[in-house]
């Protein structure tokens, strides 16, 4: 295998490639190219490889010159659009929800000192009343 050849990145996902080998009894081997994202069972993996070649040269020309089916290259990128898409609503959601937790607390915040303020004015208004011996709904504006 020459030196200077390199795999290209899968040109389905473009995840690095990898170089695997089988050995068979005596001297036989087997290679393949497949993806590092390659999973059989993972439905998120990719699922690139190549057929068995008799040497690694045979692999990785058949792995460099694969070439991805414009469809799935239009849905890749219609999807990484959506991906991005969804991360900008998400920000703004997690924005909205700060500010939104921001406003419930500041409004909480209020409601107690409007609940302390009132308290006080019922303890002014019975002391007032209870100094003079007056009911306060009897008085009246001077």
């Amino acid at each position: 295998m020459a030196d200077d050849v390199t795999l290209k990145p899968c040109p389905f996902c473009g995840a690095p490639a990898e170089l695997g080998v089988r050995e068979w009894p005596g001297e036989a081997r087997d290679y393949w190219v497949w993806c590092s994202r390659y999973s059989a069972t993972d439905p998120h993996g990719c699922f690139a490889t190549t057929r068995e070649h008799q040497g690694p040269d045979n692999a990785i020309a058949a792995w460099n010159t694969r070439v991805p089916d414009p469809a799935l290259a239009a849905a890749r990128e219609r999807v990484a659009e959506l991906d991005r898409a969804l991360g900008e609503r998400c920000t703004d959601v997690l924005i909205r929800d700060t500010e939104i937790a921001e406003l419930q607390r500041t409004s909480t915040v209020k409601e107690q000192r409007i609940a302390e303020l009132e308290g006080q004015v019922a303890l002014l208004t019975a002391a007032l009343a209870n100094a003079e011996g007056q009911n306060p709904e009897t008085w009246t504006a001077t």
